[in-house]
């Protein structure tokens, strides 16, 4: 193997600020002291409320129920836990005021559907008016209108809401420019005694780590403890040559190869081929043994990711010429081992993978080169988008995310973007075609912008990462450069964007097409890294990359 395993070196909390630099010249944040690195300062997270698409009649009774819960949000059985259960009365009231008026799904057993999404800051006023605030004279459904009392409550409610909407606002935006001018805080949260390859961290504090021995652990990094282990259940070395050499390049440091975690259910895969589940159990302080997944043989597992109604998806190389994404359910109640996943096969092996529930999208990248794009409603192919022609490079990480406009109550023109980088450090990037908040199948890309190439990595480019919650229109992308580099995909406040456009796109900007820009890039990590995540309040970024450490740059407080 090449390079060093030295001590864990971790990024700093003191940036140095950068404008708009060439990107030869990108900002840096330097390395921090062994004291900041220890440092386990608190977090501030926002209120929350859970949201839900099944609508109900109103009652005075209900929208008083409502403000209780913006005021107390529920709890979980464990911090960042979700928790599966029935909507209430209240919370499928404010489901409707949000506008969300859709069916839900049927789910069976214990599947139930649960975001936790920043409560008002993406509503709709209840009459399905696009933008301003909530009018408090609006119709409320089944409401008589004649009562006093009810239009008292519903103007009381109406005020409340506004101003709990405007204080989020205002919290998002405090965050947003923490991202944008590098204020956070940043430390090692957790060590381990063994390398981490691999960690999967989207509601803190809980992250599943993967190691160079194939251990699989829970943590909490806010406390820095481990909370259940399974012990060398992966294969340490071995596997597939080619897909080694496509998913490391010369700097294979073994281990695991991918996990993904989302409420007490927790994946994980390595060299020896095929997935196997766990359930966390909290009390017992075990992972539980769920099987492996059913079909997929020996075939080797590069990326996996739990969507937000419980199915879990994975991309595997299965050889140079075939790659597949499957799809299974870990709330179905037929085991894992048994399931008969819906799959859709391509011409090349998968390297990576990346999924937006918002727009139903999931999009893989290719051995050969190409992003692919299939639809999360019945595992279909929808599109291709050929990034590299021939044999140049592989199409390493890919990212599916929100950009452009941050606010979709004040515009309509809400944008959504792949990303994906290659095997040589470039970074590409090209619009989608979205209506009604989902993709369109039979035009998924945005055929009146052009695909972007941006200011390239100096190795290869081993994950990106969107912000979302309080930090979107934030990119992270990770290399092999040993930096963590973070753009903004946002409005392009100094009409400067084109600066960082490809040749071949110069001169062929759209007025109102966003142009992303380089912040500037946190510094010190190894060659070994592999895992870069955003939690999923847009506050904390977390990534491995530093030998046996959990680095976390806290841009909460």
């Amino acid at each position: 193997m090449v390079g060093s395993r030295d001590g864990p070196p971790a990024p700093a909390t003191a940036p140095t600020m950068m404008g708009r630099p060439p990107s030869s010249a990108i900002p840096v944040v330097g390395t921090m002291s062994k004291s900041s690195a220890k440092s386990f300062g608190p977090t501030v997270s926002t209120a929350y409320l859970p949201l839900f698409r099944q609508p109900t009649p109103s009652s005075p009774t209900l929208l008083l129920l409502l403000l209780l819960l913006i005021a107390s949000p529920p709890s979980a059985p464990f911090p960042g836990m979700v928790s599966f259960r029935p909507p209430s009365a209240g919370e499928r009231f404010g489901r409707k005021l949000q506008g969300r008026t859709e069916a839900s799904r049927t789910f069976l057993g214990r599947r139930r559907r649960c975001e936790m999404l920043p409560h008002a800051m993406s509503a709709s006023p209840p009459d399905g008016r696009e933008g301003g605030d909530f009018d408090d004279g609006g119709d409320l459904g089944d409401s008589s209108g004649g009562d006093e009392s009810s239009s008292l409550d519903e103007k009381s409610f109406f005020a409340a809401l506004n101003a709990r909407r405007t204080e989020l606002r205002s919290q998002a935006d405090e965050v947003r420019g923490r991202w944008v001018g590098a204020k956070c805080h940043s430390s090692v949260k957790f060590t381990l005694d063994d390398w981490i390859r691999r960690l999967d961290c989207r509601r803190w504090p809980l992250a599943a780590l993967g190691s160079a021995r194939g251990s699989v652990h829970v943590v909490d990094l806010s406390r820095g403890e481990i909370i259940a282990s399974a012990d060398a259940v992966h294969a340490a070395m071995g596997g597939n040559p080619n897909a080694n050499t496509m998913l490391f390049g010369e700097f294979d440091g073994g281990g695991t190869l991918a996990v993904a975690m989302r409420g007490d259910s927790v994946v994980s895969a390595g060299r020896e081929g095929g997935a196997r589940a766990w359930r966390l159990d909290i009390e017992e302080g075990s992972l539980v043994d769920a099987g492996l997944l059913a079909g997929m043989g020996s075939a080797v597992v590069t990326a996996l990711r739990i969507d937000e109604e419980g199915r879990l998806w994975v991309a595997t190389y299965d050889g140079a010429f075939r790659g597949t994404v499957w799809r299974y359910d870990l709330f179905e109640e037929t085991p894992l081992s048994e399931q008969k996943p819906l799959k859709v096969e391509f011409g090349s092996g998968l390297l990576s993978m990346a999924l937006s529930d918002e727009i139903g999208l999931v999009v893989v990248g290719t051995a050969a080169g190409a992003v692919e794009l299939v639809s999360m409603e019945d595992c279909t192919a929808v599109g291709t988008w050929d990034v590299y022609n021939g044999p140049a490079t592989h199409v390493r990480s890919v990212e599916i995310f929100h950009a452009g406009i941050l606010d979709e109550v004040e515009s309509k023109n809400t944008q959504w973007c792949a990303v994906c980088g290659g095997g040589d450090g470039t970074v590409h990037m090209r619009w989608l075609n979205t209506e009604g908040g989902q993709i369109v199948q039979s035009i998924p890309f945005n055929e009146k912008k052009n695909a972007t190439q941006l200011p390239p990595h100096s190795g290869m480019v081993v994950s990106l990462t969107g912000c979302r919650g309080a930090g979107a229109g934030i990119l992270v992308s990770g290399a092999q450069d040993g930096t963590l580099r973070i753009w903004d995909f946002a409005d392009d406040p100094l009409g400067e964007g084109e600066e960082f456009s490809s040749e071949l796109d110069a001169g062929a900007v759209d007025d109102n097409e966003v142009q992303p820009l380089v912040l500037y890039q946190l510094v010190g990590y190894k060659v070994w890294l592999g895992s870069v995540c955003v939690d999923e309040e847009g506050l904390r970024l977390v990534s491995d990359g530093a030998d046996n450490t959990v680095v976390v740059h806290d841009f909460s407080d």
